[in-house]
């Protein structure tokens, strides 16, 4: 058996690429912003349970908040095809 070339390997690598996108309807820099947002604000608020699981005074809300934000924001680009 043969592996694939390079050049079909990218190309198969970008339609994937590419296919998401266009799932998801943005460029490629509109999609790693908001990877990037999500994933900073997902950081942050396990950040804030973990220090909440070792001092349960703090951060109280924090986690809880944190998810429904995002699963608010994540609706919201989806219903709006891609948009905030």
């Amino acid at each position: 058996m043969t592996s694939p070339s390079p050049s079909s390997q990218s190309s198969s690598s970008s339609g994937f690429l590419t296919a998401h996108l266009d799932e998801v309807g943005e460029t490629y820099f509109e999609h790693m912003g908001i990877a990037l947002r999500i994933g900073i604000h997902m950081l942050v608020g396990g950040l804030a349970c973990l220090v909440h699981g070792l001092l349960p005074f703090l951060f109280i809300r924090t986690g809880s908040d944190t998810i429904k934000r995002l699963g608010d924001f994540i609706e919201r680009r989806r219903l709006h095809g891609g948009t905030n």
